[in-house]
């Protein structure tokens, strides 16, 4: 087996993979003996039909694309292996020729990162500035969220609170609405859900 690759942009390899002739022979070999135990040859026990036989009634190039599909699995792995590649993602079969056999695959690597002297590098830290209205603000904004709601009995007033429930009627007096505890807040004579 006959191994080369090829540098791609985007830390890719072109990994093209040459079967050796005698590896080629004894795949076919080994394919044609499958297909002797799965298929009835009439004239001959099963398994027992010659290579030939099974060349002449199957077709070589079908044969040639039986081995190819099997070969190229494992001869893939056995590649990656010697190459000693890193693969991220799964590598696309680009190419098979089946005379003589060859497989081509786009592989996608790891990157090679050189992350240089990073420790020579040094960040002055940002002070924070903050100014007084924006801590008050602040300040405001946790008062209004931690705020306790107490009930009074009085009418409401301007900036209160209230709890309402809405029904809703049509001129017939039809309903068409009904909300149960909406919280409000009554400001200058418009309410607004909160």
């Amino acid at each position: 087996m006959n191994i080369t690759t090829e540098s791609l942009e985007h830390c890719q390899v072109r990994l093209t993979i040459e079967v050796d002739e005698g590896q080629a022979r004894q795949a076919m070999r080994d394919e044609v003996r499958q297909i002797s135990r799965q298929t009835r040859i009439p004239g001959f026990r099963q398994g027992k039909a010659p290579y030939e036989v099974i060349v002449q009634r199957l077709g070589e190039d079908t044969i040639r694309q039986r081995v190819a599909d099997t070969l190229t699995q494992d001869l893939f792995r056995q590649a990656v292996e010697e190459q000693d590649l890193q693969i991220y993602a799964p590598a696309k079969l680009e190419d098979v020729q089946t005379d003589p056999f060859v497989f081509k695959y786009v592989v996608s690597l790891y990157p090679q990162v050189d992350l240089g002297d990073y420790r020579a590098y040094r960040l002055k830290p940002q002070e924070a500035k903050v100014s007084e209205d924006e801590i008050q603000q602040a300040l405001q904004n946790l008062r209004q969220q931690n705020v306790l709601i107490e009930p009074v009995e009085r009418p409401a007033a301007l900036n209160d609170g209230a709890q309402i429930n809405v029904v809703g009627h049509t001129a017939t007096g039809d309903q068409f609405m009904a909300q149960e505890k909406i919280r409000v807040v009554l400001k200058g004579g418009a309410e607004q859900p909160t």
